[in-house]
């Protein structure tokens, strides 16, 4: 199974067709997608723009706490989903897929931007969603260094 996460920026208006080619060529199976900014409006118009022109019909576009939405793309239906916003300064899309090895569950997430401590409830929380599963993937934007933390400034740059 291939699978792509990608933070767009601000919904990738400049970057679109580029990302659609990406995404043909490369043929994943799942693609996890960040900061998908204004692709739910409109009855959720560029989400399924995308999901046409890249071949995945099957899709999930996430609330946040913020502007800055996720959404997850598959060429195979979705077993299940589910979107935390509870306890996350933007959210998570859990989705899960079968595969010959059984289920596979994806976390597509964008955790605090700020701070390493409000991160590591985020992951708490993560940890808590994942307990008892098999087959679980994490990724997104993990927002791992932050210059509100205290890092050394070399690690920083």
């Amino acid at each position: 199974m291939k699978v792509i996460s990608y933070n767009l920026f601000e919904g990738a208006k400049d970057t679109r067709s580029d990302l659609i080619d990406f995404i043909g060529n490369e043929m994943p199976n799942v693609v996890c997608l960040q900061e998908t900014n204004g692709w739910d409006e409109n009855e959720q118009a560029t989400a399924n723009e995308f999901a046409n022109a890249v071949d995945m019909p099957f899709f999930v576009c996430g609330a946040s706490n913020t502007r800055f939405k996720l959404a997850t793309f598959s060429r195979t239906p979705f077993a299940n989903s589910q979107i935390f916003t509870r306890g996350f300064w933007h959210g998570v899309i859990r989705t899960s897929i079968a595969h010959r090895s059984g289920s596979i569950d994806m976390f597509n997430l964008h955790l605090n931007p700020g701070l390493e401590s409000i991160r590591l409830e985020e992951a708490a929380i993560l940890v808590s969603a994942a307990k008892g599963l098999h087959n679980a993937i994490f990724m997104g934007d993990f927002n791992s260094l932050s210059k509100n933390d205290a890092y050394d400034k070399g690690l920083l740059e």
